[in-house]
């Protein structure tokens, strides 16, 4: 029996729904070759008159695969040729070989690609460009999106329309009905051998993760994700507009390369509007590329809440966030090196925040030192000395972080009777201030947890509960 008639609709409603098409746009279709963009050149070839819309088919080369992509191209130039409709095709000029199968190559391709998209807008005259994501990828990126730890705003999956062109009218259709739906008709696609190399997390998910998820506990996995992150997706939308709306009323529009909020302002909103707030400021001065994560909003936040009346933050992205008394001013840290928002006496690249991960090494430039994290055995565990230290995993409140100090830290040294101010450590040890923002701590969500190369916090006593082991060594 033929799902025709039920993807038809699905794709009608989903156009509807997000207002995808306006009589007279002239729409490029991303054609790889592969069924999900074959399929949506077909299905919008037949609901064109409908719409009252132009297709121009777009192909971008990568070069990845040597001749099987250059087989892809032609069989997307023939399927053009075919159904009577304009070509671009793009190619990537650089020469370089990609021997590299990561997420910074991933990500470098899809820049090259979404250029190349853009460019053509440009040059053809689109006003739409449509993308051939489904169903089962709305799917893949919720679960990788929860695996990262990410809010409403990852969890939201892909967005059925971005930016002014970008649109996805098969989001909520399945991959296998896509296929059936070619095949019932005898239409060809070609298949990409990489989308069964598991090196891909994306990959893993789709042929490892997902299948025993619907096979052992729900059949209807990939349409409960899809819901998922379609709620969400309305919902995010919605704090994002109130807090537009917010820093509308709070900023001055006209300063750009600051942004100064009240801090009792941000105590009186909710929670999740507050965080949201913060971390779209965050973002605002961020270095381009660089993701705005959880631990750094929590740093911030901690700040604000804080009842020290000063302090500061330095995050990822080049980002500075001072607090004055009742206000909290953000902005890159390009700005604070020309002098325009400190003194000099509060100094430039002494400041930072880096998040921890376990394997993994921090490198802490402004004490010229790196700090090496990784998983030990007991039997393994050697005397804590000053550049090395012990704590058991179930001891410590996630997310890890080392920082430089903040005023108010506190530590309760192993083998003492109470808490000490870090400060007060630094004047026992004959630390000179310039030389006191430069030590590294390592802090867990409760407070400082190591002294580096000076001393630790009572929580890293090691006893016989079952946690794991972790060392972390100063090189």
């Amino acid at each position: 029996m033929t799902i025709f008639p039920e993807i038809i609709h699905g794709v009608r409603t989903t156009i509807a729904r997000h207002a995808m098409l306006t009589r007279g746009d002239r729409v490029g279709v991303a054609v790889s070759g592969g069924s999900d963009s074959v399929a949506l050149l077909r299905i919008l070839a037949l609901l064109r008159d409908e719409y009252g819309i132009d297709l121009v088919v777009l192909h971008f080369n990568h070069g990845l695969r040597a001749a099987a992509s250059d087989a892809d191209e032609a069989f997307v130039r023939e399927l053009s040729r075919e159904m009577g409709l304009p070509l671009v095709c793009g190619r990537r000029t650089s020469q370089e070989t990609w021997n590299r199968i990561d997420g910074s190559s991933e990500d470098e391709l899809r820049d090259a690609r979404y250029s190349f998209f853009e460019e053509t807008v440009v040059t053809h005259g689109l006003t739409r460009v449509a993308l051939g994501h489904t169903a089962n990828d709305q799917a893949e990126t919720v679960i990788i999106k929860f695996l990262r730890g990410s809010g409403a705003e990852g969890l939201r999956g892909i967005p059925p329309c971005r930016d002014e062109w970008y649109i996805r009218p098969l989001i909520a259709v399945e991959r296998n009905d896509l296929i059936t739906f070619l095949t019932e008709r005898g239409w060809d696609y070609r298949t990409d051998s990489s989308n069964e190399e598991t090196v891909f997390l994306r990959n893993r998910i789709r042929h490892e993760l997902l299948p025993v998820l619907k096979r052992d506990y729900n059949q209807k996995l990939i349409d409960c994700l899809v819901k998922t992150a379609d709620v969400l997706y309305d919902e995010d939308d919605y704090v994002k507009v109130s807090v537009r709306k917010i820093l509308s009323q709070w900023d001055d529009p006209h300063r750009k390369d600051v942004t100064v909020l009240d801090v009792d302002n941000i105590l009186r909103l909710h929670r999740a509007l507050a965080r949201r707030l913060v971390k779209t400021c965050i973002e605002a001065h961020c270095v381009r590329g660089v993701f705005v994560e959880y631990n750094h909003v929590a740093a911030v936040m901690d700040l604000i809440r804080g009842n020290q009346p000063n302090g500061w933050v330095t995050l990822a992205g080049g980002v500075v966030v001072k607090r004055r008394y009742g206000s909290v001013s953000i902005f890159s840290r390009e700005r604070e090196k020309n002098g325009r928002e400190i003194s000099d006496k509060e100094a430039t690249d002494d400041y930072f925040y880096y998040d921890v991960s376990i394997p993994g090494t921090v490198d802490v430039r402004e004490a010229d030192r790196s700090i090496v994290f990784d998983f030990v055995d007991r039997k393994d565990i050697h005397m804590t000395g000053k550049d090395r230290i012990y704590f058991q995993t179930d001891c410590v409140e996630y997310p890890l972080a080392v920082r430089s100090i903040r005023p108010g830290d506190r530590i309760a040294p192993l083998g003492l009777n109470g808490s000490k101010k870090v400060k007060n450590i630094f004047i026992d040890m004959k630390v000179p201030r310039d030389d006191r923002r430069r030590v590294p701590l390592l802090v867990d969500a409760r407070g400082v947890l190591w002294v580096a190369g000076m001393t630790v916090d009572e929580r890293c006593r090691i006893d016989e509960m079952s946690g794991s082991i972790v060392v972390a060594e100063i090189v």
